[in-house]
């Protein structure tokens, strides 16, 4: 199911509806494995982006800073970049 939500929330983000794709980018996040999810992390990114669409930088700047931190536990050097 979260896969689902995931592909509705790239769909509402292209289409411009920014509130919509972050309630699903959220259910995403919610339904998405604890651990070791690529899909977790899109999300995350995802929510970052609407936050900063929606002018709400601060929520946008800790949903980034989540997303890394959850992205180090992948294996993937990039996400040691700061943010």
């Amino acid at each position: 199911l979260a896969v689902v939500h995931y592909n509705l929330a790239s769909a509402e983000e292209a289409l411009g509806d920014w509130a919509l794709a972050l309630a699903h980018y959220g259910e995403t996040v919610q339904g998405a494995p604890e651990s070791g999810s690529t899909l977790r992390v899109d999300a995350l990114l995802g929510q970052a982006r609407m936050f900063r669409r929606l002018h709400r930088i601060e929520e946008g700047r800790a949903a980034l800073e989540r997303a890394q931190r959850e992205a180090t536990t992948l294996g993937n050097p990039a996400a040691l970049a700061p943010v």
